[in-house]
């Protein structure tokens, strides 16, 4: 058994750890990690636009309920465009795209980062 007492590196021949806790009044409790993710890294290029070009799906029962929806996605990224200029769009992308119901009317746009989404999103 081993209690450490500074930070020390993940063992790279090891895939998971346990670390167990034994209280006092009978509780216990045993929590099995595994290792942390590999971070991501931005795809900024120089001039600090997004290098991939992400596909932005938007979908409703009809015509009216689309455009609206349109409205109101142009007007929260402008309203909130320091959260979703350069961080977001990956998110954003996957969200729209995997995560939302596919209903029968359907309009995408390509684009590489959010507030072109916005003015798009405007204009339509």
């Amino acid at each position: 058994m081993c209690v450490p007492t500074l930070q020390k590196p993940w063992p790279s021949s090891k895939p998971y750890a346990c670390v167990n806790n034994f209280g006092f009044s009978g509780s216990n409790a045993t929590c099995i990690l595994s290792t942390a993710p590999m971070a991501r890294t931005l795809e900024l290029s120089s001039s600090a636009t997004y290098t991939t070009l992400r596909l932005f799906v938007l979908s409703a029962n009809d015509e009216t309920a689309l455009k609206n929806s349109m409205k109101r996605l142009g007007i929260f990224l402008e309203q909130h465009a320091e959260l979703y200029q350069y961080t977001m769009p990956r998110n954003l992308a996957y969200t729209l795209c995997q995560r939302r119901s596919r209903l029968l009317w359907r309009v995408a746009f390509r684009g590489g980062y959010v507030l072109w989404l916005g003015r798009s999103s405007k204009q339509s």
